[in-house]
């Protein structure tokens, strides 16, 4: 069984969005923004800095995954990748607009954003919800902490949803509870026969071709179906 670990469909706030459009509270899509801003003036000595599509393939698979989990494959790309910082060995910076019939889905990357707190803006036939803060499960992995306990994956950040029958009055919304157990969970699951494969190859793959036409878009400096 081949799966690929997209650990950000389990971050709070995406849940917490997938909750809002099940819903129906924001309407039809019309324009989704995806940032994951950073500040990072000084490249790092990784190799993840230093390879062909930088931060495009660092970053940019997660984007890309959660905006094809919302809404499928899109018609074609356009994007801009590119290197801002000084000395940079590869790129830092992406900007990329897939294009669906009736919306698009902006996905946007720099390591040179001070004020690096906005992670969504969705907008609707029915309102708006714009979300700062970044779920916490990394950070608290990275800090030593084990994955347990009733509030692991709490993000006490709300996003702020924007009624279009009333929009003089930003509403906060709790979110959803993250959890990456989830995924390995699920995975467990399916071995033992008991699911479906939660991250299944052809999602990978998927990713992969948006990913590619992305470089090329880049490259041609033009529009990519795909």
């Amino acid at each position: 069984m081949v799966t690929a670990f997209q650990n950000r469909r389990w971050d709070a706030d995406f849940r917490t969005l997938r909750r809002l459009i099940d819903d129906g509270a924001l309407g039809d899509i019309v324009q989704f923004e995806s940032h994951f801003d950073r500040w990072r003036p000084v490249p790092a000595q990784l190799w993840k800095e230093a390879r062909e599509g930088g931060v495009w393939l660092d970053l940019g698979p997660h984007l890309v995954d959660q905006a094809l989990v919302l809404f499928g494959r899109p018609l074609a790309i356009s994007a801009d990748i590119a290197t801002l910082r000084a000395d940079a060995p590869a790129p830092d910076y992406f900007h990329a607009t897939l294009r669906y019939p009736q919306h698009r889905v902006i996905l946007h990357a720099s390591k040179l954003v001070a004020q690096h707190g906005l992670r969504f803006a969705v907008h609707g036939t029915r309102g708006s919800w714009i979300k700062h803060g970044i779920d916490p499960q990394e950070a608290a992995t990275v800090a030593g902490r084990s994955p347990a306990g009733a509030d692991w994956g709490r993000d006490p950040v709300p996003g702020l949803l924007t009624r279009g029958d009333d929009p003089s009055v930003a509403e906060p919304v709790t979110n959803e509870q993250g959890d990456y157990r989830l995924f390995w969970q699920a995975l467990a699951a399916a071995l033992r026969g008991e699911g479906a494969n939660p991250v299944p190859a052809s999602a990978a793959i998927a990713v992969m071709e948006v990913l590619d036409a992305g470089m090329r878009s880049t490259e041609q400096r033009s529009e990519i179906a795909l």
